[in-house]
């Protein structure tokens, strides 16, 4: 199973990334595009066998976010034969980077397998 830990945003955010959206698709020959339910910000990506998902509510839940402020700097792409991704890169961000860094030492303390790239907030 895998399991995508994410920051949902608030609704001000929401429209102004779909504007962004909606302006790429004015621009695209085609393509498919995030709808506003599943925009995030994706902090962890979990692989796991378990289908018991309340240990991992647990660790969610310890993380006790409190609102932040995060700036897109900019639109950025990866080129690809099949057509191109494009995703929102955000501005680098301590307060963000202290939960990720404590959810993948917690992640990684419970037997957890996930994505241990660095960090980069971005939505995609």
């Amino acid at each position: 199973m895998e399991l995508l830990i994410s920051v949902k945003f608030d609704d001000d955010t929401k429209v102004k990334l779909m504007n962004v959206i909606e302006e790429l698709k004015r621009c695209s020959r085609k393509g498919m595009f995030f709808s506003e339910q599943n925009l995030r910000l994706t902090l962890a990506d979990v692989l796991s066998d378990e289908t018991d998902l309340h240990p991992m509510k647990k660790i969610v839940n310890e993380l006790s976010l409190k609102p932040f402020t995060l700036k897109f700097t900019k639109l950025d792409r990866s080129r690809r034969d099949g057509g191109d991704i494009y995703w929102m890169v955000a501005e680098k961000n301590e307060y963000l980077q202290k939960i990720y860094d404590g959810l993948s030492a917690v992640l990684d303390e419970q037997g957890y397998e996930h994505d241990k790239k660095p960090f980069r907030p971005r939505v995609k």
